[in-house]
């Protein structure tokens, strides 16, 4: 068989509905629900020439392992316990400190590695871990002069066993700082540096190859506030990306995220 290369791309949205609600003051109950779309596009990149033959068995290889199929489903729901102090250190300052766990409601799928060995078409796309999943978010801000303000926080996830498809997934964590004006009474800019650690994942106690990475992006938005309504727009940027193993990663491109919020009353 000539060389060629299997040239995969991934478009993915995500809708996330989010619910606060507040039992006594400083502490919170948080739940998000994920909806994801998730489109893969998958063809063959022909190295050395090749007859119309080969390049049929190319891509019925490709269709196995990688083909162009549409996706949607509903995450993993999370839910977490949050704990508030305001002026903890010095006035104006917040500290957010919530824990919880993933909900396993996700489609996930059988062992692709030994699918594909079999010669059986599969997919590695998965909406969820299938294991509760431990959760920590800790966020801190702070004033500076005037109208600036900053801040930085730990988001993390750490699955701890595998699930009944002998999966466990890759623990993650993000760790990003941000600086934010007060352009307005309503209007907030904001800019972010973020790093993000995915560790290794596991079938069947084996290390996922597709797992394992490092990488940096920075984000810049904004917030518009009023008559109880909130409304942000953000554009992430990826600078780096390196994968910890030596298999296939997709290379990330920009994400751009938009939130509507809103305060419910009794």
């Amino acid at each position: 068989m000539p060389l060629y290369r299997h040239e995969i791309s991934l478009d993915y949205a995500r809708v996330e509905l989010g619910l606060q609600y507040t039992v006594a003051e400083g502490w919170d109950v948080l739940a998000r629900v994920p909806w994801e779309q998730k489109a893969q596009q998958a063809s063959i990149g022909v190295i050395d020439a090749a007859t119309p033959r080969e390049r049929e068995a190319m891509q019925r290889n490709v269709d196995i392992h990688h083909r162009t199929i549409t996706l949607r489903g509903f995450g993993d729901p999370m839910l977490l316990g949050r704990r508030r102090w305001s002026g903890l250190w010095r006035e104006g300052d917040s500290l957010r400190v919530a824990a919880g766990t993933t909900i396993p409601a996700g489609r996930t799928v059988e062992n692709p590695y030994t699918l594909g060995a079999q010669g059986i078409q599969h997919l590695h796309i998965q909406f969820g871990t299938g294991t509760f999943d431990p959760l920590l978010e800790v966020g801190y801000s702070t004033p500076l002069a005037g109208r600036l303000s900053a801040g930085a926080y730990l988001a993390g996830r750490m699955p701890l066993y595998e699930n009944d498809r002998t999966f466990r997934a890759a623990p993650d964590a993000t760790l990003g700082v941000h600086v934010a004006h007060r352009t307005t009474e309503r209007l907030q800019v904001r800019a972010e540096g973020a790093v993000y650690v995915q560790g290794y994942g596991e079938w069947e106690g084996l290390r996922d190859e597709n797992t394992g990475l490092f990488a940096t992006s920075i984000t810049g938005g904004a917030t518009w506030q009023g008559g109880g309504v909130s409304l942000s727009a953000d554009v992430r940027f990826p600078l780096s990306q390196r994968t910890l193993t030596e298999g296939d990663a997709f290379t990330q491109g920009p994400t751009f995220v938009f939130t509507v919020g809103g305060l419910l009353r009794r």
